[in-house]
């Protein structure tokens, strides 16, 4: 009898042996998402000042150009609207830049890229008074945009003018 069992246990040893491991095995499974949100961003930076430097009026009418820049990045495929307000001492159709005694220069602000605002046409603004708005699409590149400036002037008393302008950017 215990012959018998031996056979039978060491059968039973070697058929386990022998069927393949899912039989002895076990599976379970779950699923899980993987995930990204990738925001809309945009920044806007100056890169240069518009600076008119150092003039000397001639006595007669005598126009002065100057260009600056703003620098744009945005999340890929993006449209954005860049919108200049009127200073501090003027409006978006009449900027002032003012000196230390309060003696103020006119000038004028357009985009010099793109010809989203003109060359030389509408002035770049808020879009009021028949300003124009920059508006352009990023694609997750630097772009520069060209601000060029205009004044005219035939005398003006010596001394440092200036204006502080905000650039806003809408996307």
């Amino acid at each position: 009898m215990i012959r018998i069992f031996r056979a039978w246990l060491c059968a039973v040893v070697l058929l386990g042996a022998c069927l393949p491991a899912s039989a002895w095995s076990a599976e379970a499974r779950t699923t899980f998402q993987v995930r990204l949100e990738v925001g809309n961003v945009c920044t806007l930076t100056k890169t240069a000042d518009v600076d008119f430097g150092t003039v000397i009026p001639t006595g007669s009418a005598t126009t002065y150009d100057a260009s600056g820049s703003l620098t744009v990045r945005c999340t890929l495929h993006t449209p954005y609207t860049i919108t200049l307000d009127g200073g501090q001492n003027g409006t978006v159709t009449d900027r002032k830049m003012r000196n230390s005694a309060g003696q103020i220069i006119g000038y004028s602000l357009y985009s010099g890229t793109f010809g989203q605002c003109g060359s030389w046409g509408a002035q770049w603004g808020n879009g009021s008074s028949g300003t124009c708005v920059f508006s352009s699409t990023n694609y997750a590149s630097e772009q520069t945009i060209a601000i060029a400036g205009k004044t005219t002037l035939s005398t003006a008393s010596g001394g440092a003018y200036s204006d502080t302008v905000t650039a806003t950017i809408t996307y």
